[in-house]
């Protein structure tokens, strides 16, 4: 693993494998063509979210099949399918002529499935529900439409739900989704993607804790290159978790660019912990920009 230098853009060696370019590969978005070009709506909140369910981290013990078939809906507005991630197998979506819902049929073992969809409401007072036979939640819009992220245990074994939100814009903003080990000499070490807000891939991020709470590291984009320099810190809590917030900072001049924002658990069923979060760039624009618009955050 390898974090580009602030100064010169040069490598600086890392612990080596902690969090594997492999392990973050796994982490694979499938495209879901959208119905239509997503335009802000005139009057009302559109935000994307992210919804990930099963062993978050992955689960290193033979584990049985888990159906997770079900459905997120609005009892106001319309969600729309943007991406799903490890569907596979006889993992689908499930055709809807409701433009207030969307469904699927998914079932997990050692890993996870998850979507990102985007949601028009027309006020923070809508329900958005997610309906499974293992897990039920209704939410308010209003905790999701200026961005949150959010796990919930399901069960024992250690599967949980994740929710993390951002609101729909034109600046250069979306998700992270990743996992952690911890390494030598205290260091606990993240490696994941980051998508734009519909989910499609835009980089990676590695970044690094040491045992006084501060976190360094990179977004790297698809070619390789250092999008933004990572600063920040790691805030722990009870339970085997905590949240991060860093700034972005251009590797060149220095200048901020935006902020990510998280929550991690450590270790528990695998040998690594995972997190999610989301970033967004410093900007005032509000219309949302269309799908498959590049990540440069310069």
């Amino acid at each position: 693993m390898a974090l580009a230098a602030v100064a010169c853009g040069a490598p600086v060696a890392s612990q080596p494998g902690l969090i594997s370019d492999r392990e973050i590969g796994e982490l694979q978005q499938e495209l879901v063509p959208p119905a239509q070009t997503p335009t802000q709506a005139a009057s009302g909140k559109t935000f994307y979210v992210r919804l990930a369910w099963g062993f978050l981290a992955g689960n290193e013990q033979p584990a049985p099949n888990v159906d997770w078939s079900g459905s997120l809906s609005v009892d106001q507005g319309t969600v729309q399918l943007s991406q799903l991630t490890y569907f596979e197998g006889g993992d689908r979506p499930v055709a809807q002529n409701e433009p207030s819902k969307i469904s699927w049929v998914s079932q997990t073992n050692r890993h996870f499935d998850g979507l990102v969809a985007r949601v028009e409401v027309p006020s923070d007072d809508a329900t958005l529900t997610f309906d499974t036979s293992r897990f039920h939640h209704e939410f308010r819009a209003s905790e999701l439409t200026g961005g949150d992220d959010a796990v919930f245990p399901v069960d024992a074994l250690g599967q949980a739900v994740s929710v993390s939100s951002v609101p729909a814009s034109s600046c250069q903003g979306g998700f992270v989704l990743g996992y952690l080990r911890p390494g030598q000499d205290g260091l606990v070490a993240f490696g994941g993607r980051i998508t734009d807000r519909t989910g499609a891939f835009a980089g990676r991020a590695r970044f690094e804790a040491v045992d006084d709470g501060t976190i360094a590291g990179n977004l790297v984009g698809e070619d390789g290159r250092s999008l933004a320099v990572l600063r920040g810190t790691l805030v722990s809590r009870d339970m085997g978790g905590g949240s991060f917030s860093a700034e972005m900072v251009d590797p060149r001049s220095g200048r901020a660019l935006g902020s990510l924002t998280g929550i991690y658990a450590s270790p528990q069923a695998a040998s690594r912990g995972e997190f999610e979060g989301t970033f967004e760039q410093v900007c005032s624009e509000q219309a949302e920009s269309p799908p498959g618009t590049a990540l440069h955050l310069r």
